[in-house]
């Protein structure tokens, strides 16, 4: 996955607002995982939510 890509899919799920129950980084205990997670488990959870909340677009 090229790095656009990645930021791509990135700014879709974490856009700066509170997270939700659909964030892969929302941990109930400790907030966001982002900053604790490393690097191959953040490009993990990307990918594997990325696939599982495709883009909707009106036909």
């Amino acid at each position: 996955m090229e790095a656009m890509e990645f930021l791509k899919l990135f700014k879709r799920i974490c856009n700066g607002e509170e997270c939700n129950e659909k964030c892969p980084f929302d941990d109930d205990k400790q907030g966001c995982s982002f900053h604790t997670d490393n690097a191959e488990t953040i490009m993990k959870k990307v990918i594997n939510w990325s696939k599982t909340h495709p883009v909707v677009t009106e036909k």
